[in-house]
């Protein structure tokens, strides 16, 4: 038996190690194996690489020095140049800011502080810097606001150009006789409808209580929506940062939603819709019922037909939705509306994904946990 080079047989084991081990010089030392078999071979000695390093460039405070062009360029409209190192930095950015920020923090001390910030927070979609000169900002149908934090006279001109009402509809306060703080609380709705935060809640308060849908003020058949109780909620949490909208006694959704589960046109033969459709609005043609699109009033996606080897069939997943309406289950009641429970919506690339099958047994799960646990 051979063994590779540098290495020598172990007459005990018959195994190979190494020359210069610990073994193999136990073994010359027992006299086992001859001693010029455990001496370690003579390698040529490393010669170590000499290195070279790169002698530094002398450097100005233009930056790097250059035979041909000892004077500094200029530096390109819009920006500077850094005494420090030298290079061309954009007037505005980071490292200018953190090079001049001492400078005009100095200068803002020495100058007295505005009485009302130049800045003023209207909601999240529109944060905008605007000067008198501008005017208020007038906000689209479709938006909620709370007015900013301004003096009387703007807050006077934001709501003659936001509001469409002069007075509050609850208390029937007109807002011209009203304080600045009062004042800027006032709430603007979706349809420009404006009024007190404080009323407003209480309101609110009223209708969640009963499980009814919060109502424009003066306007019992529009419902508000979830921008306006963020902008109402963005009121309320200037005094009370704590502030939630109050929560809503669990009602069923009025007698005319009907749950709809097909495969149809819109979800493809894979798929199956799952809506809510006002039955009010179904049309009746020769071919059968048709749900067109203004009788969908909540979405809640689709649910695949096609996997196997799932916890629960597609029939299984029918039948339980059908119980949870049933049973008042699966939509809960929130601010604005109701939310379905389990995870809905669904849209059909969520089924797509390469553990389909698992999402599935959760869904099947989460159906069956909602429909035995107790309300």
């Amino acid at each position: 038996m051979s063994c590779p080079p540098g290495t020598v047989l172990n007459p005990r084991t018959l195994r190979c190690v190494r020359v210069t081990g610990r073994k193999a010089q136990e073994l010359v030392r027992q006299g086992n194996i001859a001693d010029y078999f455990g001496r370690p071979q003579v390698y040529q000695q490393y010669r170590q690489r000499r290195r070279t390093y790169k002698a530094p460039r002398a450097h100005s405070i233009y930056g790097p020095i250059q035979a041909a062009n000892p004077l500094p360029v200029a530096c390109p409209p819009g920006s500077q140049r850094n005494p420090a190192t030298g290079r061309c930095i954009r007037v505005g950015g980071k490292t200018y800011k953190r090079m001049y920020r001492p400078q005009q923090q100095q200068q803002q001390q020495q100058q007295p502080q505005p009485l009302f910030p130049p800045r003023v927070r209207l909601n999240q979609n529109q944060i905008r810097r605007r000067t008198s000169s501008n005017g208020p900002l007038k906000l689209p149908v479709g938006t909620a606001s709370v007015a900013p934090l301004v003096d009387r006279p703007s807050l006077n001109a934001w709501i003659a150009e936001n509001c469409r009402n002069d007075k509050d509809p609850l208390t029937a306060t007109p807002f011209a006789t009203v304080d600045t703080p009062t004042l800027q609380d006032v709430v603007r709705l979706h349809d420009r409808t404006c009024t007190f935060a404080g009323p407003l809640n209480a309101s609110v308060a009223v209708d969640h209580m009963s499980g009814k849908v919060a109502t424009i003020p003066g306007d019992p058949n529009s419902h508000m929506t979830l921008d306006d109780f963020t902008a109402l909620r963005n009121s309320m949490r200037r005094r009370n940062p704590k502030y939630k909208i109050p929560g809503r006694k669990h009602q069923p959704p009025p007698p005319n939603w009907k749950l709809y589960v097909a495969s149809d046109n819109r979800s493809g033969p894979d798929f199956a819709s799952v809506m809510f459709v006002d039955v009010t609005k179904v049309v009746q043609t020769a071919a059968g019922v048709q749900y067109p699109v203004e009788s969908v009033v909540l979405d809640l996606g689709f649910i695949p037909l096609t996997i196997t080897g799932a916890l629960c069939s597609p029939r299984t997943i029918v039948d339980l939705l059908q119980q949870l309406t049933a049973a008042n289950r699966l939509l809960t009641p929130v601010a604005g509306g109701w939310k379905p429970v389990a995870g809905f919506p669904f849209r059909r690339s969520y089924w797509s994904a390469p553990d389909a099958t698992e999402r599935l047994n959760r869904l099947c799960r989460d159906l069956t946990k909602a429909l035995a646990n107790p309300m």
